[in-house]
């Protein structure tokens, strides 16, 4: 969203999508027991033809069933609600694997983000964002001062 509010033309590059066990962090986030099926979404992100973001996404495997056979615009084929989320925001050097992958040096800063989405305080989905750090723009706002 950041880099299409500035114009760039954004684009899924290679996307795979599987259905793994749960690990016990994946678990304990989306409320679910440890070894449930989640499917994974793994997608490459471009921005005028370049790699600037790495995305994981995991959603219980119940909720989109044979998610893993389609490809696209998937999330329009599920009945999938948001209505709050909320992010860990931290940064990093990106790893060799990164690195080849986003096509930049390693070492190069990378900003996380972990993302959990819910719709009325259930969890819907994790989202695992590793994106290029000179890519990235945020604008916040807030208004008076939380106590």
């Amino acid at each position: 969203e950041s880099l299409r509010k500035r114009g760039h033309d954004v684009t899924t590059g290679s996307m795979m999508i599987d259905v793994i066990p749960a690990s016990r962090d994946i678990a304990t986030d989306l409320f679910i027991p440890e070894g449930t099926p989640v499917a994974r979404i793994q997608r490459l992100q471009l921005a005028d033809g370049r790699p600037v973001t790495l995305m994981e996404n995991y959603i219980e495997y119940a909720k989109v069933p044979g998610i893993e056979h389609h490809s696209g615009h998937f999330v329009e084929n599920y009945n999938l609600f948001i209505d709050s989320t909320k992010d860990k925001i931290s940064a990093k050097s990106a790893d060799f694997l990164e690195a080849r992958v986003l096509d930049v040096e390693p070492k190069t800063a990378l900003l996380v983000i972990r993302r959990i989405s819910y719709y009325k305080d259930t969890p819907v989905s994790i989202d695992h964002v590793r994106i290029i750090g000179s890519q990235y723009e945020a604008e916040i706002s807030g208004k008076g001062r939380s106590k």
